[in-house]
Protein backbone atom coordinates (compact mmCIF):
# COMPACT_ATOMS: atom_id res chain seq x y z
CA UNK A 1 0.00 0.00 0.00
CA UNK A 2 1.12 3.61 -1.25
CA UNK A 3 0.06 5.87 1.43
CA UNK A 4 -1.65 9.16 0.15
CA UNK A 5 -1.11 10.96 3.86
CA UNK A 6 0.20 15.07 3.40
CA UNK A 7 -0.93 14.50 -0.79
CA UNK A 8 -3.68 15.47 -2.46
CA UNK A 9 -6.76 13.16 -3.98
CA UNK A 10 -7.74 14.81 -7.43
CA UNK A 11 -11.16 12.98 -8.62
CA UNK A 12 -10.73 12.21 -12.19
CA UNK A 13 -13.83 13.97 -14.55
CA UNK A 14 -15.46 10.09 -14.92
CA UNK A 15 -16.07 10.23 -10.97
CA UNK A 16 -19.65 11.20 -11.25
CA UNK A 17 -20.56 10.09 -7.27
CA UNK A 18 -21.86 13.82 -5.99
CA UNK A 19 -19.86 13.95 -2.84
CA UNK A 20 -16.38 14.16 -4.70
CA UNK A 21 -17.58 14.88 -8.43
CA UNK A 22 -14.28 17.61 -8.95
CA UNK A 23 -12.92 17.32 -5.66
CA UNK A 24 -9.55 18.18 -4.16
CA UNK A 25 -8.98 16.16 -1.01
CA UNK A 26 -6.26 16.54 1.16
CA UNK A 27 -5.03 13.72 2.52
CA UNK A 28 -4.93 13.62 6.70
CA UNK A 29 -4.33 9.95 7.17
CA UNK A 30 -4.01 6.87 5.17
CA UNK A 31 -2.91 3.61 6.59
CA UNK A 32 -3.68 -0.06 6.65
CA UNK A 33 -6.67 1.16 8.77
CA UNK A 34 -8.33 3.42 6.36
CA UNK A 35 -7.83 6.86 5.14
CA UNK A 36 -9.31 10.28 6.03
CA UNK A 37 -8.79 13.67 4.19
CA UNK A 38 -11.02 16.93 4.02
CA UNK A 39 -12.49 18.17 0.60
CA UNK A 40 -10.49 21.58 0.12
CA UNK A 41 -13.36 22.85 -2.80
CA UNK A 42 -16.24 22.79 -1.32
CA UNK A 43 -17.29 25.95 0.21
CA UNK A 44 -20.86 26.21 2.43
CA UNK A 45 -22.88 28.41 2.64
CA UNK A 46 -23.11 28.42 6.50
CA UNK A 47 -21.36 31.50 7.68
CA UNK A 48 -18.35 30.66 10.37
CA UNK A 49 -20.19 32.68 12.96
CA UNK A 50 -23.29 30.59 12.94
CA UNK A 51 -21.44 27.70 14.44
CA UNK A 52 -19.13 29.95 16.88
CA UNK A 53 -20.94 29.06 20.08
CA UNK A 54 -20.11 25.36 18.97
CA UNK A 55 -16.60 26.54 20.04
CA UNK A 56 -16.54 29.37 22.58
CA UNK A 57 -18.84 31.87 24.32
CA UNK A 58 -16.70 34.57 23.04
CA UNK A 59 -17.38 37.20 20.10
CA UNK A 60 -16.86 35.90 16.48
CA UNK A 61 -15.19 38.77 14.45
CA UNK A 62 -14.40 36.30 11.44
CA UNK A 63 -16.25 36.43 7.98
CA UNK A 64 -15.24 33.58 6.29
CA UNK A 65 -17.69 30.50 5.56
CA UNK A 66 -17.73 26.50 6.58
CA UNK A 67 -16.08 24.43 4.05
CA UNK A 68 -17.88 21.28 3.55
CA UNK A 69 -14.94 18.30 3.91
CA UNK A 70 -16.87 15.77 3.14
CA UNK A 71 -19.91 13.47 3.38
CA UNK A 72 -19.39 11.90 6.71
CA UNK A 73 -20.34 14.19 10.01
CA UNK A 74 -17.85 14.61 12.12
CA UNK A 75 -16.29 17.55 14.56
CA UNK A 76 -15.43 21.53 13.49
CA UNK A 77 -11.83 21.03 12.06
CA UNK A 78 -9.58 23.49 11.27
CA UNK A 79 -6.83 23.86 8.49
CA UNK A 80 -4.61 26.62 9.48
CA UNK A 81 -1.01 27.98 8.91
CA UNK A 82 -0.76 28.20 13.23
CA UNK A 83 2.00 26.23 14.50
CA UNK A 84 1.01 26.82 18.28
CA UNK A 85 -2.42 25.45 17.72
CA UNK A 86 -1.39 22.62 15.95
CA UNK A 87 -1.98 18.66 16.48
CA UNK A 88 -0.43 17.96 13.60
CA UNK A 89 0.90 19.30 10.18
CA UNK A 90 -0.75 18.07 7.29
CA UNK A 91 1.27 19.94 4.38
CA UNK A 92 3.94 22.17 4.33
CA UNK A 93 2.81 25.36 6.07
CA UNK A 94 -0.95 23.72 6.71
CA UNK A 95 -1.71 22.67 10.26
CA UNK A 96 -5.19 20.67 11.83
CA UNK A 97 -6.89 21.56 14.98
CA UNK A 98 -9.96 19.93 16.05
CA UNK A 99 -9.58 20.88 19.98
CA UNK A 100 -11.80 23.59 20.23
CA UNK A 101 -9.34 25.65 22.69
CA UNK A 102 -6.57 25.46 19.40
CA UNK A 103 -9.28 26.58 16.96
CA UNK A 104 -10.10 29.68 19.25
CA UNK A 105 -6.70 30.53 19.41
CA UNK A 106 -6.40 30.52 15.41
CA UNK A 107 -9.55 32.37 14.97
CA UNK A 108 -8.62 35.14 16.98
CA UNK A 109 -5.39 35.83 15.49
CA UNK A 110 -6.59 38.20 12.96
CA UNK A 111 -3.84 37.42 10.71
CA UNK A 112 -3.80 33.81 10.49
CA UNK A 113 -4.53 32.10 7.50
CA UNK A 114 -7.54 29.33 8.75
CA UNK A 115 -10.40 27.26 6.75
CA UNK A 116 -13.25 25.66 8.89
CA UNK A 117 -14.30 22.43 8.14
CA UNK A 118 -17.71 20.46 8.87
CA UNK A 119 -17.32 16.58 7.72
CA UNK A 120 -14.95 14.91 6.63
CA UNK A 121 -14.23 12.35 3.72
CA UNK A 122 -13.61 8.22 4.70
CA UNK A 123 -12.52 5.34 3.75
CA UNK A 124 -12.64 1.45 5.33
CA UNK A 125 -9.42 -0.40 4.71
CA UNK A 126 -8.15 -1.24 1.43
CA UNK A 127 -11.32 1.01 0.01
CA UNK A 128 -9.35 4.16 -1.13
CA UNK A 129 -7.29 1.47 -2.74
CA UNK A 130 -9.86 0.07 -5.11
CA UNK A 131 -10.85 2.97 -6.12
CA UNK A 132 -7.67 4.58 -7.10
CA UNK A 133 -6.67 0.85 -8.82
CA UNK A 134 -9.98 1.36 -10.85
CA UNK A 135 -9.07 4.52 -11.80
CA UNK A 136 -11.30 7.24 -9.89
CA UNK A 137 -8.47 9.15 -8.37
CA UNK A 138 -5.13 10.80 -8.72
CA UNK A 139 -2.74 12.08 -6.58
CA UNK A 140 -0.08 15.60 -6.47
CA UNK A 141 1.92 16.64 -3.94
CA UNK A 142 -0.23 19.57 -1.38
CA UNK A 143 1.13 22.65 -1.06
CA UNK A 144 0.30 25.45 1.15
CA UNK A 145 -1.64 27.36 -1.78
CA UNK A 146 -4.14 24.79 -2.38
CA UNK A 147 -5.05 24.84 1.19
CA UNK A 148 -5.32 28.54 2.23
CA UNK A 149 -6.41 29.50 -1.74
CA UNK A 150 -8.86 26.83 -2.14
CA UNK A 151 -12.47 27.86 -3.44
CA UNK A 152 -14.90 25.96 -6.38
CA UNK A 153 -11.89 26.48 -9.23
CA UNK A 154 -9.39 24.50 -7.25
CA UNK A 155 -10.20 21.39 -9.39
CA UNK A 156 -9.74 22.96 -12.61
CA UNK A 157 -6.09 24.97 -11.32
CA UNK A 158 -4.88 21.77 -9.99
CA UNK A 159 -5.93 20.15 -13.38
CA UNK A 160 -3.68 22.33 -15.13
CA UNK A 161 -1.07 22.42 -13.59
CA UNK A 162 -0.84 18.53 -13.33
CA UNK A 163 -1.11 18.40 -17.40
CA UNK A 164 1.62 21.44 -17.82
CA UNK A 165 3.78 19.76 -15.71
CA UNK A 166 3.07 16.49 -17.81
CA UNK A 167 3.63 18.26 -20.85
CA UNK A 168 6.87 19.85 -19.68
CA UNK A 169 8.54 16.59 -18.87
CA UNK A 170 7.03 14.41 -21.79
CA UNK A 171 7.93 17.17 -24.70
CA UNK A 172 11.50 18.18 -22.37
CA UNK A 173 10.28 21.92 -22.54
CA UNK A 174 11.84 24.40 -19.90
CA UNK A 175 9.27 27.36 -19.99
CA UNK A 176 5.85 26.51 -20.93
CA UNK A 177 3.88 29.88 -21.60
CA UNK A 178 0.43 30.75 -19.70
CA UNK A 179 -1.74 30.04 -22.57
CA UNK A 180 0.28 28.35 -25.42
CA UNK A 181 -2.15 30.04 -28.02
CA UNK A 182 0.11 33.10 -27.14
CA UNK A 183 3.02 31.19 -29.36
Amino acid sequence: MTSTEGRLLIAVPKLHDKNFFKSVVLMIRHNADGAFGLTLNRPGSIRVEDVWSQITDSPCHWPGTLFVGGPVEGPLMVLHDQSDASDTEVAPGAFLSVDPEQIKIVFTNPAANAQLYLGYCGWGPGQLEQEMAAGAWITAPAAREHVFEADGELWTRVNRALSAESLRSTLNIKHLPPDARAN
